[in-house]
């Protein structure tokens, strides 16, 4: 049993758990706006970045979450908004825990804001339970759907706007 759970471990982890990457100039809200808004937009949505994730998230692949980010940040990548699809993760483990409190801090050093979309409803429990999503952070933020998310990031952006 012991070496099954090895084998378990070591292919599983070789397993991608980001479906796709993108940034928000390949993204956009189904929110109807007029060419001035978005054109407004268009000048800032590269500093989203959207993560689709998929496959079950466990302590052998949490880390790749948290490396990603790292990574972007080190390149001198602009983040300003991160959104994390869930929509295709069946299950996680307690170790996906540690790496959000990880890339919430991270948020808060680089001053970005997390943004995390279609969990489910055990994985949207585990995350309310260790207080990851709750009305009182406001650097980590859920939406049911992905678009809502986006909508968001880019209404924020657009509290830019009105401050000119």
């Amino acid at each position: 049993i012991v070496c099954a759970l090895i084998v378990f471990v070591v292919r599983y982890s070789h397993i991608s758990i980001m479906k796709f990457t993108i940034t928000g100039n390949n993204l956009c809200s189904k929110k109807q706006r007029d060419p001035v808004t978005q054109n407004f937009l268009s000048q800032y949505v590269q500093t989203i970045l959207y993560l689709r994730l998929q496959n079950y998230l466990f302590f052998g692949n949490a880390n790749s979450l948290v490396d990603e980010i790292r990574r972007r940040l080190d390149q001198k990548e602009v983040i300003k908004y991160l959104i994390y699809n869930f929509k295709d993760v069946p299950g996680v483990d307690f170790s996906i825990i540690s790496s959000f409190e990880r890339i919430k801090q991270l948020a808060i050093n680089y001053n970005f804001q997390v943004v995390l979309t279609e969990m489910n409803e055990n994985i949207y429990s585990l995350f309310t339970k260790n207080g990851l999503i709750s009305n009182e952070i406001k650097i980590l933020r859920y939406f049911s759907s992905y678009d809502a998310g986006i909508e968001w990031c880019e209404e924020d952006i657009l509290t830019l706007k009105k401050k000119d």
